[in-house]
């Protein structure tokens, strides 16, 4: 199943909220009559939690009129250390939940970097990203990246082929 809707760049301005809990529809409908416009959802990493998105979540978020951004659930708020296979391992987690979900092909899931360790270098961090978002035929999402001090180096990474992008209104 694939999602009722299409996937497009959310403009400078548009307000939207991020919600680390089931928002049912008729939350969604009044945060629509309050001026958001898109909603940030979260997916398992590795443990499957009861407040990640579903399928029929996303299906109700789309259903009344809210764009969704999808966000892979962070390690450790207070530190962990980035690693190429973690990175493999996450990525492959975050294609499947993406499926399952029903995020079209294209579509863009984001993995939180807050709490990585101190001092851990960029380019650890950055093959962290890079084995995060290789392609094979069944994975067909893009990888975005948050980190709250962002380093010029992660810029370069792979991830700036991924353009920001949510999943909004159904094309009826």
């Amino acid at each position: 199943m694939v999602l009722d809707g299409h996937v497009f760049t959310v403009p400078d301005g548009v307000r939207g909220f991020d919600a680390n809990l089931i928002i049912p529809p008729n939350a969604a409908a009044a945060f629509i009559q309050r001026g958001y416009r898109f909603c940030v959802r979260y997916v398992r990493r590795q443990t499957v939690h009861d407040f990640d998105l579903t399928p029929d979540e996303a299906d109700g978020l789309i259903g009344a009129g809210l764009g969704l951004m999808v966000v892979q659930h962070v390690e450790s708020e207070t530190a962990w250390t980035p690693t190429a296979a973690k990175g493999a391992t996450n990525g492959d987690v975050a294609a499947t939940e993406a499926q399952q979900i029903g995020i079209p092909p294209g579509g863009m899931v984001w993995c939180d970097l807050e709490g990585v360790t101190v001092g851990t270098p960029a380019a650890q961090v950055i093959d962290y990203c890079n084995r995060g978002t290789r392609r094979s035929p069944a994975r067909d999402t893009c990888r975005g990246y948050t980190w709250a001090s962002t380093a010029a180096s992660m810029r370069r990474s792979s991830t700036e082929r991924c353009a920001s992008a949510t999943i909004g209104a159904r094309t009826t």
